[in-house]
């Protein structure tokens, strides 16, 4: 799943190969990649996969920065 899929307001069911194309696509976005309306469900969903482990370690590092980059900026 890209990160434009992700982001396109549908209910999604994701499989865990979708979960980690997501995950590389969100490693490599920025805060400004991500319109403030729809930052809450990309941090939601950072915050699951980051606490149940789920990222490849060699990404996690970028994802938990867009995370803290989201809560940083109040729009969630």
């Amino acid at each position: 799943m890209t990160l434009e899929q992700f982001l396109s307001g549908e209910s999604h069911t994701i499989s865990a190969d979708e979960a980690q194309r997501l995950n590389l696509s969100l490693s490599k976005a920025s805060l400004e990649d991500i319109p403030e309306q729809q930052r809450g469900m990309v941090l939601d969903y950072l915050i699951a996969a980051l606490n149940m482990q789920s990222v490849d370690p060699q990404i996690a590092p970028s994802l938990d920065d867009l995370r803290m980059a989201i809560e940083s900026s109040g729009a969630f």
